[in-house]
């Protein structure tokens, strides 16, 4: 047998007893240093994503926050802005229904012209209008005016109420007189306003495009029925003269010759 080498009992090891390190210490120093930087980038990227989600939702915080809130008040919903809700006690505001836009129709306004003007007769004008519209309206002033007298009392600028009569005054023309037989004052001036006293015209002629029914039915032989048949008649198209009762098949022969001297049209 061959004698065991001396160092036998230390095979595989250092002579001073410790152990062999796998690899070299170098190769060791550089997988310490990879290790450590790959962690500080994950924690990085931790970092950056942790922010980015808190970024996202502060966005929607906001964009929440910017949303009117709805709130159910007597089953309407009901906006605000700056999402602030209101409640029914007002803690938090007060909850009124939004104003609903009511269409308004006005009425026209039916004014009686005459005198001294190109066309007399109705003139059918919008509301607000002035005395000088309806003359206008009447084709303006004709050549026999009073420019004196017109200028002394008429108001152009004067409102026009419904129903209400224009006179422009002519030369030597008598002034209007407004009266029936429901009384009534005369109006000394040559020309002017006349206020209508229940559709009668001048000299106390009952007027058949502004009388009412009551007063139409005061005619002798006329009653409810005839004085409906006159006022759906001028409705259509108001009458130009008396004698249109007649023509226009409103009353008959016998009716026209008992109340064509009690009646006038436009004054």
């Amino acid at each position: 047998m061959d004698p065991l080498p001396a160092d036998w009992r230390t095979f595989g090891e250092h002579p001073t007893g410790a152990p062999r390190s796998a690899e070299p210490a170098s190769k060791r120093s550089t997988s310490s240093f990879e290790g450590t930087v790959a962690s500080t980038h994950r924690w990085v990227a931790i970092g950056l994503l942790l922010a980015g989600v808190a970024g996202l939702l502060g966005v929607a915080a906001v964009a929440w926050a910017s949303q009117p809130a709805e709130v159910i008040i007597d089953g309407s919903e009901v906006a605000f802005s700056g999402g602030n809700a209101a409640t029914l006690d007002g803690s938090a505001g007060v909850a009124s229904p939004a104003p609903t836009s009511a269409l308004l129709v006005a009425t026209d306004v039916i004014v009686d012209v005459q005198g001294a003007v190109m066309r007399p007769g109705l003139q059918r004008l919008q509301p607000g209008m002035r005395v000088g519209d309806a003359i206008a309206a009447a084709g303006g002033f004709s050549p026999q005016v009073d420019a004196a007298g017109a200028a002394a009392n008429l108001n152009l600028a004067e409102p026009l109420i419904d129903g209400v009569k224009v006179h422009v005054p002519a030369r030597g023309a008598t002034p209007p007189i407004s009266g029936g037989p429901n009384g009534g004052t005369a109006d000394p001036s040559p020309g002017g306003l006349v206020q209508p006293t229940a559709g009668t015209g001048s000299g106390g002629l009952i007027d058949l495009n502004l009388a009412d029914s009551a007063l139409l039915d005061t005619l002798p032989g006329i009653g409810p029925v005839t004085a409906a048949a006159i006022i759906a008649a001028r409705e259509v198209t108001p009458f130009q003269s008396v004698e249109d009762l007649r023509t226009r098949g409103v009353v008959g022969p016998a009716t026209y010759e008992g109340i064509r001297t009690l009646v006038a049209v436009g004054g």
